[in-house]
């Protein structure tokens, strides 16, 4: 292996000076340039411009069919980003819920619900709001938005892009046009249903007497909210006899009672 010539060495040495300058040049006038010039050279159809929202899955949530969604179905013609504060026990949340997703249907905005309410909601419910990030919920320019009981006119033309409800509606004339999405979304996962029959099924009465339904009692703050998200809906969930004389009929879903009462949720 021969020895480099002067000339290559001389090239070489100009080379690195013109490649210095050039970086030295771009470091001065980089505020001079769009942002995102590289990454648009290198991958022209990368968007540019992250959203201001972010989709988590919370730590343990279990990925099987009867699972609530993480994962966000919104149009893309929607835009913004509401949400609403949790707040209240669980009958509270499930109004607020559904609150929010008829809300932001109307006005043509997404909607992402909290951890906290995706934490009290998603182990009951098949719910399908996807959950926003707390330190993007941190950094948001949010207008709060203080809800009435009822459905005030003005709430159909909401023309902030962020916006964070808050409030106990228990109204539902918020929803009433969304009768058949909320009560999907308000559908109890099998294995809870599951339980509930197997809790019937030992409670079973003999083939005498007069069939009684079933009801569990409820504080006012669960029954409003229930009452609200699936009284308004056209009737609320029915499970199918667990035996003979013994009919859980439509009076309240004896599997929520028998979870609210054994898994302390009130």
């Amino acid at each position: 292996m021969w020895p480099p010539s002067r000339r290559q060495l001389c090239l070489a040495f100009l080379l690195v000076c013109v490649l210095s300058a050039l970086s030295f040049f771009l470091h001065i006038h980089q505020d001079s340039f769009p942002h995102g010039l590289r990454l648009s050279i290198l991958c022209p159809d990368r968007r540019l411009v992250t959203p201001p929202v972010a989709i988590f899955c919370l730590p343990g949530t279990p990925v099987g069919p009867n699972t609530s969604s993480s994962c966000p179905q919104n149009s893309a013609s929607l835009s913004g980003t509401w949400t609403i504060y949790p707040d209240g026990r669980f009958g509270n949340q499930m109004g607020q819920y559904a609150t929010l997703l008829a809300l932001a249907q109307l006005n043509g905005r997404r909607a992402f619900i909290l951890p906290a309410m995706h934490a009290a909601l998603a182990p009951v419910f098949r719910i399908t709001l996807p959950v926003l990030a707390p330190e993007v919920d941190s950094r948001t320019p949010w207008r709060e938005l203080q809800l009435h009981d009822w459905m005030s006119e003005e709430y159909a033309d909401l023309r902030d892009p962020f916006l964070k409800l808050s409030g106990f509606p228990c109204s539902w004339t918020f929803f009433h046009h969304l009768r058949e999405q909320i009560r999907r979304e308000f559908t109890l996962h099998d294995h809870l249903r599951e339980e509930a029959q197997s809790v019937l099924g030992q409670l079973r009465l003999g083939r005498t007497g007069d069939r009684q339904h079933l009801c569990g009692p409820a504080p006012w703050g669960l029954s409003a909210g229930y009452a609200s998200a699936l009284e308004g809906c056209g009737g609320r969930q029915r499970l199918p006899p667990a035996g003979h004389g013994l009919v859980p009929g439509t009076a309240r879903s004896p599997g929520f009672c028998g979870y609210q009462q054994r898994h302390g949720v009130v």
